[in-house]
């Protein structure tokens, strides 16, 4: 193939490698701000990775023609404009599924720790632990000190709080202790207790708690929920 001819060849799929990156980006918003068009948004991303593939061929075209000037920046704009849409779109996609992963590792942690404090109540006349010393108390109930840190704030020794409203108090005392806050995520600290002051909204702004009978659960509006033990 002449030079001439590469160089042509270059234009062509710079020109098409961006037509593609046009049609993705209609695609995307289209399916985004369309309910029940999911398809619309997943073809525009396979639009994009089209794009992507044929500006690769567009720039080595240019390199193989050595040519320069604007076939050069079309070659380049042809790969650079999809790859830095996909990841505008993908950025979030993939940030979304880590918090989730995050969450839900998180509130099996919970889950551990709260069904270690309701063992401890077993072995000591049916209460909940001490709030000042609630991460001792139950330690010989936890088998790895990992359980009491959050995966999204791993560098606290425990990312959890015990509702102080539930010091000692005996579980059979207590009304509804599937509604009953029991342990949350928490700003940090080992045998830390408190109330919602202490809350940590992570994951995405939506806190995990423990409930006083064991259920674990996200909940985003922490003023809703019943903190007093009676």
């Amino acid at each position: 193939m002449m030079p001439s001819d590469t160089t042509s060849s270059a234009r062509h799929f710079a020109v098409i490698a961006l037509g593609l990156t046009v049609i993705g980006v209609v695609m995307l918003v289209a399916g985004r701000q369309a309910s029940g068009l999911e398809i619309l948004s997943l073809s525009g991303m396979f639009a994009l990775l089209v794009a992507s593939v044929v500006g690769i061929i567009a720039l080595v075209a240019v390199v193989v023609s050595r040519v320069s000037g604007a076939t050069v920046a079309m070659a380049g704009a042809a790969i650079v404009a999809p790859v830095v849409v996909l990841s505008a779109v993908l950025f979030p996609i993939f940030r979304s599924a880590h918090i989730v992963a995050q969450s839900r590792l998180c509130m099996q942690h919970l889950k551990t720790l709260s069904m270690a404090m309701l063992l401890y109540a077993e072995d000591w006349d049916k209460r909940y632990p001490p709030s000042r010393t609630w991460c001792d108390s139950i330690r010989p109930y936890v088998r790895s000190l990992d359980d009491y840190r959050c995966p999204a704030a791993r560098q606290l020794r425990c990312g959890y709080a015990m509702n102080a409203r539930l010091d000692r108090f005996k579980m059979e005392d207590l009304a509804q202790p599937e509604e009953t806050v029991m342990l949350f995520d928490a700003i940090g600290g080992w045998n830390l207790a408190g109330g919602k002051e202490l809350v940590a909204r992570r994951h995405g702004d939506t806190p995990n708690f423990a409930f006083a009978n064991g259920r674990v659960a996200y909940r985003y509006r922490v003023d809703s929920l019943r903190w007093e033990a009676r």
